[in-house]
């Protein structure tokens, strides 16, 4: 007569807790897999283009630029119209580009398109436009440079990149949130300068009438001619602050310079 097998032990039974652990542990698996997949479709389908775009100068002398990644380059143009070159780089999805001149301006702007990282681009903008053009361009990311002696009001934006400016003769608005910012041969009445983390370093060749520099964390350096007086405001929280012009409090030129942590100095410009 044969014997009887022992019966079977039941399966251990999944407490409530672990139950929970084991469906979020399969969820963020699940998504790890998902974004590892996003990111081998993005990295195949990476492209690049050229794109250039000449357009008629609009009653409004003005040119606006936004892009959501890249550099951008304004420079003076040879002739009356507008002239813009983007170089496009892509993941899956080609970016949105709009190039237009309406009476009220010019317009160029790059938004790229889909969600998460199909969502990927980066479009760097050179543009030439009519010297008496007024400037405002934006970037969250990217740097910005003004060149060849622009003549209208330039404002310059960008979220973490450098600005650079040379040859201007309007008035400057530069602001980033963490870049430094270098304007050379400046012929400008009055600028603003700030930046929450980076060195500030302008250098005037024509004395401006006003000049204000804010600076969380670094630098700040301001040369101007020795044949104008001035009003200085210099001040650092943790550094040293040199001020090598005579201060005359009578003047109607005015600087301001400081800094939050960094050294600030304030002296004419060499030659």
């Amino acid at each position: 007569m044969a014997t009887p097998s022992p019966p079977r032990p039941s399966p251990p039974r999944l407490s409530p807790s672990r139950r929970v652990t084991l469906a979020i542990g399969l969820v963020f698996s699940l998504g790890t897999i998902g974004t590892g997949a996003l990111y081998l479709v993005h990295q195949l389908g990476r492209a690049s283009y050229q794109e250039q775009a000449t357009l008629d100068s609009p009653a409004t002398r003005l040119l606006t630029v936004h892009t959501g990644g890249g550099d951008v380059t304004v420079r003076a143009s040879p002739d009356d119209q507008v002239h813009v070159t983007a170089d496009v780089r892509y993941g899956v999805t080609r970016p949105r580009l709009t190039h237009l001149s309406a009476p009220d301006g010019v317009l160029v702007r790059a938004d790229c398109q889909g969600f998460l990282l199909l969502a990927s681009c980066s479009v760097d903008y050179t543009i030439a436009v009519p010297a008496d053009f007024a400037i405002r361009a934006d970037s969250r990311g990217g740097d910005i440079h003004a060149l060849d002696g622009l003549a209208g009001v330039v404002t310059l934006n960008t979220g973490g990149g450098d600005l650079t400016v040379s040859g201007a003769r309007g008035s400057l608005d530069l602001h980033t949130g963490g870049g430094s910012i270098r304007g050379t041969d400046l012929h400008c009445a009055e600028v603003v300068a700030e930046t929450g983390a980076g060195n500030v370093i302008l250098t005037f060749s024509d004395a401006p009438q006003q000049v204000s520099t804010v600076v969380g964390a670094g630098n700040v350096v301001v040369e101007v001619p020795a044949t104008a007086s001035y009003r200085v405001d210099a001040s650092t929280g943790a550094g040293r602050s040199t001020v090598g012009i005579s201060n005359d409090l009578t003047s109607p030129r005015l600087i301001r310079a400081h800094s939050g942590a960094g050294n600030v100095t304030v002296r004419p410009v060499a030659g």
